[in-house]
């Protein structure tokens, strides 16, 4: 899969060229019929500017799911929770509320199924404020989905969280 990657100081236009990106793919038809794009984040207020980046350009509109990676993990393994062990869960219990599902899914997405049902609906995903994500669990997430999407990121090392 391809991986696209912004990198900048803050105010350089990196979120914006990672959008104008995006759209471009989509219009080169990186999107086929019922899928989606996903935009991944660390923190809300992020979040909510991306879905303000987002929202304004038209060939987006519907064609998105922008959400924090703690949200998008525990979904997954909602929604996956067959394919969890015993001993996944366990790890996952000893995790604080946020690492714990971020783990659960980093590990749902070592499975070639797992990422085969993601990539199913979305093909594309765009990650914006990548250098808050330090930890083991949400690089494993973005690993994970690297492998069966393309990928887009921007990210700022001097505004590491």
């Amino acid at each position: 899969m391809t991986f696209d990657f912004f990198e900048g100081p803050a105010g350089s236009g990196k979120t914006f060229s990672m959008v104008a990106h995006a759209r471009q793919l989509i219009e080169n038809d990186a999107l086929g019929e019922g899928q989606r794009m996903l935009a991944l984040t660390f923190m809300n207020g992020a979040r909510r500017r991306l879905t303000s980046s987002l929202n304004a350009e038209a060939s987006f509109r519907r064609k998105f799911d922008c959400l924090t990676f703690d949200s998008f993990a525990q979904s997954l393994a909602k929604r996956r929770s067959t394919k969890l062990t015993d001993e996944m869960r366990q790890q996952a219990e000893e995790l604080d509320q946020f690492d714990g599902p971020c783990f659960l899914a980093s590990e749902l997405l070592k499975d070639a199924e797992v990422r085969h049902w993601v990539a199913r609906t979305y093909p594309l995903v765009l990650v914006d404020e990548a250098q808050d994500l330090v930890d083991v669990h949400r690089q494993g997430i973005i690993l994970g989905l690297m492998e069966c999407c393309a990928a887009v990121a921007a990210a700022d090392g001097f505004q590491c969280l």
